[in-house]
């Protein structure tokens, strides 16, 4: 299969300015900058945890300040110590139920091994800045390691949710809705918050007590990158997703795609398989030995491909094939990213480049 998983940017996209050569808008040059702005946020957290023994009211408040939850609720007053942590502890278990999938796997690893975890992978700072952003642990760096640790409250209070029935009921539909949208995205390129929301409250509903749509936004916004529509609408879009604003204005009408059954999404899948596997492995087969050592051969053709989703010429996507191998494009190379232009489907406006 030519699909790809997506590597959640956790709200660090910098929107700057749109690149004006397309090399500069790939789908790995977005994730390196995501890196880089996570690594900024990583190296701006608070060295103390809400559960510290060392916290002060004043350490509570700058604490709270950078949560999920100021962001979602007005502010009104100072927050104590005391009241901000049993918040935090009563939500808990319905929080980590709606954990995105690399939360989940984070909290699991760092519970098990007894609250602390070094970040030897760096795809593991982007779910380490949002499990902060819960109030549930800290990241400190050692030398040039980050390590990631938890509250001995914190790992208690997980491990007694983890074991429970009811918590693994829910982590499976939880993990199909963001497989789901996972692929919903990838098909249509962006979805109304609004909408993915509601589905998601209908497949938790009569599930885990306290679930709530203000825990299921946040995990949303954690998974994902946001941003508002020129009409005021929330929402998600594709990690590869080069120019939003752009994608906004030429697209009227967003397909929401959240709102179709597994099965038609399978089979929306199936079908864009069969368009895009014949050109994927044609141009693998070309390149896998000549990709410059910066670049491999599958990053390459998920950039090419993403790319031609969203409006890319064959001219284009050239640039970007030149700039990763060793040598100029071959005839049939040139061909295949002529066929990527005129046969894959546009994100915005799910049509083909050209009427088959």
């Amino acid at each position: 299969m030519a699909f790809f998983t997506l590597q959640r940017s956790f709200m660090n996209r910098e929107l700057n300015p749109t690149p004006l050569f397309w090399a500069d808008r790939t789908m790995s040059t977005l994730r390196a900058n995501r890196l880089r702005a996570c690594e900024k946020n990583l190296a701006g957290l608070s060295p103390i945890g809400l559960f510290d023994p060392t916290c002060t009211e004043e350490d509570a408040e700058l604490l709270y300040r950078m949560s999920w939850q100021r962001e979602e609720e007005p502010f009104t007053e100072l927050h104590t110590i005391k009241l901000l942590r049993q918040k935090t502890i009563s939500s808990l278990p319905a929080e980590l139920s709606l954990l995105t999938p690399e939360e989940h796997e984070l909290m699991v690893r760092t519970v098990l091994l007894g609250g602390r975890l070094p970040l030897y992978n760096e795809d593991n700072y982007f779910p380490s800045c949002s499990l902060v952003r819960r109030l549930w642990g800290k990241v400190e760096k050692k030398g040039k390691l980050y390590v990631f640790s938890l509250s001995s409250e914190v790992c208690l209070a997980s491990l007694l949710a983890l074991a429970s029935d009811e918590h693994r009921a829910v982590r499976t539909k939880i993990d199909e809705i963001f497989d789901n949208i996972d692929d919903s995205l990838y098909l249509s390129g962006a979805l109304q918050v609004s909408t993915v929301l509601r589905d998601m409250l209908q497949s938790l509903e009569g599930t885990i007590p306290g679930i709530e749509p203000r825990l299921c936004l946040r995990s949303l916004k954690a998974g994902y990158d946001t941003m508002f529509s020129p009409e005021g609408t929330l929402m998600l879009f594709h990690p590869g997703l080069a120019d939003p604003y752009l994608f906004f204005q030429e697209q009227k009408k967003i397909t929401s795609w959240a709102g179709y059954s597994s099965e038609t999404l399978t089979d929306a899948y199936n079908s864009l398989s069969e368009v895009e596997d014949p050109l994927y492995d044609r141009l693998l087969g070309l390149i896998r030995n000549l990709c410059r050592p910066e670049a491999s051969a599958d990053e390459t053709l998920e950039d090419l491909i993403i790319l031609a989703k969203q409006g890319a010429s064959a001219t284009d996507l050239r640039e970007v094939l030149l700039s990763r191998i060793i040598c100029l494009p071959s005839p049939e190379m040139l061909f295949i990213l002529e066929e990527m232009v005129r046969r894959i489907p546009r994100w915005s406006s799910l049509r083909m480049g050209q009427v088959q």
